[in-house]
């Protein structure tokens, strides 16, 4: 089901394999080419291994498999650090596998790695099994190969470039002292086994990009339960990953974070001035926090409310006459993100009507516009009388339900009143009846 290994018998056969070297390794060579156009120089100096030219590297094949070896294979055990130039674009399968040894008195060679803005391709098995101090893949990477940082159990830390979209098999498998990994925001897909049996993880972040997961990519042979996973996507997409066999440190995590899902029970509150508005929100999640917010117009900015209660799921205000038509809405937070609630309309009595477009004349053809303001207001239906004795009817027109309704003036509509009615759950007013005066023109209205 998962993916063995034999860490301490492995790393004896390496160390094993190493004594044989020296013999040799006095005469090996200390540079030379590393690409098969011969653009890619190595050179060994002292422990440091440098990567220079431009270009694409060779793929090597590990040096217990058939095929071309490595040139500084002699020196593997002796590397502690790695230097790739810049100019170099990719790194070659295998090429710094099984790097690092120990010292005469058996003490752990770690190996530094610095690499170059210009890579932006890691093949598959790279660095496996290395013995890195730390993983920092720079946001020029766009493709990492499966194993490339395998077993690299030394590394105490883990950067993974923003530009990846696909987290191969067994990419970051037992790197068993990494603490925290924060999956970067590109990230579609998660293969299988990508980061199982990293023992140390503590925490997890995982972004909602992620929508394919793979079997065991978060497996635990040891039974680690991290303090917390972080799934930044909602509920209902952190529960489809959940469905994906054998990630079991996401479902054993102590604390499972996703973004909070939110609902409003209603969109409108009908409270008499001087009585308690009360707000509320049902919201699931951990580690939730609440912030009310509120607006004057629906086109206002935003504001916390600062309130005590403002700070809790349930928000209650003493209604005033200036909070007729004032908008709320809630704010709720957790390390997986925000979500907000449906915007709250209060209202505490009839609309008041502030402003609105006086009788006017205009030529046919032309374009006309009536437009209320109010304070409160849920609905706009206009209306118009064709005759000073006549009935008003509603405009069945689309702007005839908005606050400013328009249409192009015809000849007919000579004398024409027209007025607005406002209306919320208090009831309605109207502003009073203007005037339409159309002067002669061949154009027809509509």
């Amino acid at each position: 089901m998962k993916k063995f290994r034999l860490v301490s018998a492995f790393l004896a056969l390496v160390l094993f394999a190493g004594l044989l070297m020296p013999l040799s390794a006095k005469a090996a060579a200390t540079s030379g080419y590393c690409s098969t156009d011969k653009k890619v120089k190595w050179k060994y100096s002292s422990g440091t291994l440098t990567i220079s030219g431009t270009g694409a590297m060779k793929d090597y094949a590990a040096f217990y498999e058939e095929g071309e070896k490595v040139p500084w294979n002699s020196y593997r055990q002796s590397i502690s650090k790695i230097v790739i130039g810049e100019g170099v674009t990719y790194i070659g399968a295998n090429a710094f596998a099984y790097v690092g040894g120990q010292t005469e008195d058996m003490e752990i060679i770690l190996v530094s790695l610095s690499l170059s803005s210009t890579v932006t391709r890691i093949g598959a098995n790279a660095f496996a099994w290395s013995q890195l101090d730390k993983i920092d893949i720079p946001d020029t990477v766009t493709e990492i190969g499966i194993g490339s940082f395998d077993t690299c159990q030394f590394a105490t830390s883990l950067k993974i470039s923003k530009n990846l979209t696909v987290i191969p098999d067994y990419a970051f498998c037992q790197c068993a002292n990494v603490t925290s990994v924060t999956i970067p925001s590109g990230v579609t897909t998660i293969k299988q086994y990508a980061f199982s049996n990293c023992e140390g993880l503590k925490t997890i972040t995982i972004p909602a990009s992620v929508t394919t997961l793979g079997e065991g990519a978060f497996y635990s042979d040891a039974g680690n339960k991290p303090t917390w996973v972080c799934f930044k996507g909602t509920r209902s997409a952190w529960n489809a990953l959940l469905e994906v066999p054998y990630n079991t440190m996401l479902t054993g995590a102590k604390t499972k974070y996703y973004k909070p899902y939110v609902k409003t029970e209603s969109t409108t509150i009908s409270t008499p001035i001087g009585d308690a508005a009360i707000f509320k929100v049902t919201a699931s999640g951990s580690g939730l926090k609440y912030q009310w917010q509120y607006r004057k117009t629906s086109s206002g900015e935003w504001t916390d409310v600062s309130a005590e209660s403002g700070k809790t799921k349930t928000y209650t205000l003493v209604t005033a006459a200036r909070h007729n038509g004032y908008q709320y809405r809630c704010k709720v937070t957790n390390k997986a993100g925000t979500t907000y609630s449906k915007v709250i309309t209060l209202y505490t009595a009839k609309p008041s009507i502030t402003s609105y477009t006086q009788s006017k004349t205009v030529t046919a053809g032309t374009k006309v516009s009536f437009t209320v303001k109010a304070v409160g207001a849920a609905s706009y239906q206009w209306q118009v009388k064709k005759t000073p004795t006549g009935s008003w009817t509603n405009v069945t027109a689309e702007s005839g339900t908005t606050k400013t309704y328009t249409f192009t003036a015809a000849a007919r509509h000579n004398g024409y009143q027209y007025r607005c009615k406002v209306t919320n759950s208090f009831g309605h007013v109207y502003t009073k009846a203007v005037k339409l005066t159309v002067t002669s023109s061949n154009a027809e209205g509509k």
